[in-house]
């Protein structure tokens, strides 16, 4: 029997506070959720961190990098014996963080202590000391009251990987600010124009997306390419687009604040990613600005995306099948109107609101059980 709304004291573990998409996502809760959210940050401090305290809550910074993994450990039971907090969060999936799930819930018995999601489980087994990270994650999936998975996907993949109940996990789709875009619809217009927005990592596959260019451009195509966002990958990018013969088509344009009216200037949305993505914030995104979106048909993203009704699905990793694809949808410009409709439909979907509604609720019912 629900109890009625009840505020709760909310302590949030982060391994950093610098620009990414958890870091955003817990800002903007911050920002609007109704209950009293404090939050630690491991390893690193940043951007986030500062926006969070500016917001009015409570943050934490334990520099395990200069203090050593025991003496952060140490600071953060001390910070939760001193916050009092009726939920505890982890976000990451760090090895690191996940022992703090097993470690807090046998420290403090009264608190739940909530494992947040945030990818695809199989991808944190992965790296150095594989048996080693599976002992941690199940141990942590174990241990903790609730498990929080990003999307459907990501929760049939930590019952895989991680032996967790699907019972104990709840499903919290990301959200979006959907005010800060355009609701304008977009004719094409001449080139037409393609945009990814995103980190520049070999596994977004922006590597597809410019071998799928090549093919519309030898097809007599007339399209342009504005890659937003930086990473490792960039000069191997910037190469292929040279080696390809592309690069006068194709703009890097790094990271930009202005990601909003860069989509409304373009037409079609690239999302060419060749692993399992856990959800897809920027194709979100894309769709609240009204774009046509092509993405690849891999993890959440058939959760967002019904091929032909509000975008199109392109097999994962083939760069011909995604020039298809695109060709396509240019050759067929009278459709665009009404993807474009069905995607914004969708994007509200998946608003900010709904997001902090949905994570206040799972708060509010693991107090209800305790």
């Amino acid at each position: 029997m629900g109890r009625g709304f009840v505020m709760c004291t909310v302590l949030h573990i982060l391994a950093c506070g610098k620009s990414g998409g958890i870091e955003t996502l817990v800002s903007e809760y911050a920002r609007e959720s109704s209950h009293d959210n404090h939050f630690v940050f491991v390893w690193e401090d940043g951007y986030y961190e500062k926006k969070i305290r500016e917001g009015g809550c409570s943050t934490y910074f334990l520099d395990a990098g200069k203090t050593g993994s025991f003496n952060a450990t140490q600071e953060l039971i001390k910070i939760v014996t001193n916050v009092k907090p009726d939920v505890i969060i982890t976000h990451h999936g760090s090895p690191m963080i996940r022992v703090y799930v097993t470690l807090l819930s046998l420290l403090f018995h009264d608190i739940p202590v909530l494992m947040y999601v945030h990818c695809d489980a199989k991808d944190e087994l992965n790296g150095n000391n594989r048996v080693a990270r599976k002992v941690i994650n199940f141990a942590a999936a174990k241990s903790s009251r609730k498990i929080i998975a990003i999307s459907d996907y990501v929760k049939r993949s930590v019952v895989t990987n991680f032996k967790a109940k699907p019972e104990k996990i709840e499903v919290v789709y990301n959200g979006i600010d959907i005010s800060r875009f355009s609701e304008k619809n977009s004719s094409a217009h001449n080139p037409v124009r393609l945009v990814f927005v995103g980190r520049l990592v070999k596994v977004k596959g922006v590597q597809i997306a410019l071998e799928a260019l090549k093919i519309c451009i030898d097809k007599g195509y007339n399209l342009s390419f504005t890659i937003v966002g930086d990473g490792d990958y960039r000069a191997q990018l910037e190469s292929d687009a040279e080696n390809l013969r592309i690069e006068k088509y194709c703009k890097f344009a790094g990271i930009r604040e202005d990601v909003p009216q860069i989509l409304a200037d373009s037409d079609i949305f690239v999302h060419s990613c060749i692993w399992e993505e856990g959800f897809g914030i920027g194709i979100v995104e894309a769709m609240a600005a009204g774009k046509v979106c092509i993405c690849s048909n891999s993890g959440a993203i058939p959760e967002i995306i019904t091929d032909g009704v509000n975008g199109y699905l392109s097999e994962k990793g083939n760069s011909k099948a995604l020039a298809e694809a695109i060709m396509t949808v240019v050759d067929n410009k009278d459709n665009w109107e009404n993807i474009q409709i069905r995607a914004r439909t969708t994007a509200y979907k998946f608003n900010m609101m709904n997001f902090v509604s949905r994570l206040d609720k799972v708060v509010e019912d693991i107090m209800d059980e305790r």
